[in-house]
């Protein structure tokens, strides 16, 4: 069909119509390159930040020496980097004899996360707890309150403990 048979405006929707479909691929890119990135939903991104630190702390203070091997094993799960490290080597065996040696239960009552800073990849976060933990030369139990500092990182979509260090 020549130019001079086509009928009026037929060229004009094709062109809107194909710069419609690339318009919505370029945001669909952007949207997804985002995403990828982390930077889709930085308040999703702190709960997961909140989340992993918390999970982590809870496995410190809700230690049964009953379960000493699974607990450290958990905490082992959670950790990467210079804490899975010390965890594997000598912080682990000393976490398990001490609980077993203590006969301790620890029941968490508090966690609150603070996050200090995020990026995509990376956390800060400042952790306060309390526990009450028993044991046979304390029936009732004794209350213990625990601050640290978390450095975390995000591999292969999860967030994980790199750095702990207890805060006075």
């Amino acid at each position: 069909m020549s130019s001079e048979n086509r009928p009026p405006g037929r060229g004009k929707a094709a062109v809107i119509t194909l710069g419609a479909i690339v318009a919505v691929a370029a945001v669909a890119a952007i949207v997804l390159g985002m995403q990828r990135l982390g930077g889709a939903d930085p308040a999703q991104r702190r709960d997961d930040i909140r989340a992993a630190a918390t999970q982590e702390a809870t496995n410190l203070l809700a230690a049964d020496y009953r379960k000493a091997q699974s607990v450290s094993d958990h905490i082992l799960s959670g950790a990467t980097g210079q804490f899975r490290d010390e965890w594997a080597g000598t912080g682990g065996k000393a976490f398990v004899d001490a609980i077993t040696k203590a006969q301790s239960v620890g029941a968490v009552q508090t966690v609150v996360v603070g996050v200090v800073s995020a990026d995509a990849n990376s956390a800060e976060v400042m952790v306060a707890a309390n526990s009450t933990v028993t044991m046979p030369q304390v029936p009732a139990g004794t209350l213990r309150t625990a601050r640290w500092s978390m450095n975390l990182e995000k591999v292969g979509g999860r967030w994980l403990v790199s750095k702990m260090a207890l805060v006075p």
